[in-house]
C-alpha cells in the first residue's frame, strides 16, 4: 500500500476556488445548526425552516457551478462511468489511485448522491408538517394525508444523509491517512498537489458567480413566498 508523505513537499497549485470553498463549508455549519434546531424543536423549529432555506439555495448554486463554474467544479469533469468508479475505488481501497486535480470519479458520485439526497431533505421539508405549530411554506398545497408522508420521507433523508455523511467522512480521512493528500487542507487555501491536468484548469468570472447566485436565491425566495 502506497502512501504519499507528508515529509514531501511538492508543488502546490490553486485548484478549488473561493466558490466551491465556501460552498463546503457554508453547507458543513447549516446542516449542523438544521440538526441541532431540529432536535431542538419549539420556536426553534422557525430558525430550522430559515436554514433548510438557504441549504436548498446552496444546492441550487451548486448544481448551476457545476455547469458555469470553475473547470474542477464542473460536474464534466468528475462523473464519469461507472467501469471508471470501480476502477478508482479498487485503487483508493488498495492505496495505489493517483492524485487527481479535482474530485477523483468515485467522489464525483459522492458529491453528486449528497447533492440529490440534500435537494430531496429541503423539498420535502417544504411541505413537512408537525401536526401542532409548524408547517412548511408548502404545506398548505397539499392534503393532510400527503404532508404526513412527506414529513416521513423527510425524516427518512435525514438518516440517509447522516450514513452518506459518515461514508464521506471516512473516506476524507482514509484519503488524508492512507493516500497521503491534504484534503482537508486543499479545501481550506484551494491548494492540492500539482498533477497532470492542474495547469488547465480555469477559473470562472466573478459575473458567472453572481450569475448563479442570483438565480439561486430568487428560485427559494419564489417558492419559499409563493
Amino acid at each position: 500500500m502506497r502512501k504519499r508523505g507528508y515529509m514531501e513537499e511538492k508543488e502546490r497549485v490553486l485548484v478549488w476556488d473561493i466558490a466551491i470553498r465556501s460552498f463546503h463549508f457554508l453547507l458543513v455549519l447549516l446542516m449542523a445548526f438544521s440538526v441541532w434546531t431540529g432536535f431542538q424543536g419549539g420556536i426553534y423549529l422557525e430558525y430550522h425552516f430559515l436554514s433548510g432555506y438557504c441549504i436548498l439555495c446552496l444546492v441550487l448554486f451548486r448544481v448551476l457551478w457545476g455547469v458555469l463554474g470553475s473547470t474542477t467544479a464542473l460536474f464534466k469533469s468528475f462523473v464519469k462511468t461507472p467501469r471508471t468508479v470501480a476502477k478508482v475505488l479498487l485503487e483508493i481501497v488498495r492505496g495505489t489511485a493517483p492524485p487527481f486535480a479535482g474530485h477523483n470519479p468515485a467522489g464525483g458520485y459522492m458529491v453528486v448522491t449528497l447533492l440529490i439526497t440534500i435537494f430531496c431533505q429541503t423539498i420535502t421539508g417544504l411541505f413537512s408538517d408537525d401536526q401542532i405549530f409548524n408547517a412548511g411554506p408548502l404545506r398548505s398545497f397539499i392534503q393532510a394525508d400527503t404532508a404526513g408522508m412527506i414529513t416521513n420521507w423527510h425524516h427518512i433523508t435525514f438518516e440517509i444523509l447522516l450514513v452518506l455523511s459518515v461514508i464521506h467522512v471516512f473516506a476524507i480521512f482514509w484519503h488524508e491517512w492512507i493516500l497521503g493528500e491534504r484534503l482537508i487542507i486543499s479545501m481550506i487555501n484551494g491548494k492540492k498537489e500539482k498533477v497532470t491536468g492542474s495547469e488547465r484548469i480555469i477559473f470562472a468570472s466573478h459575473s458567472r458567480l453572481l450569475i448563479a447566485l442570483t438565480i439561486s436565491v430568487v428560485i427559494v425566495w419564489a417558492l419559499v413566498n409563493y
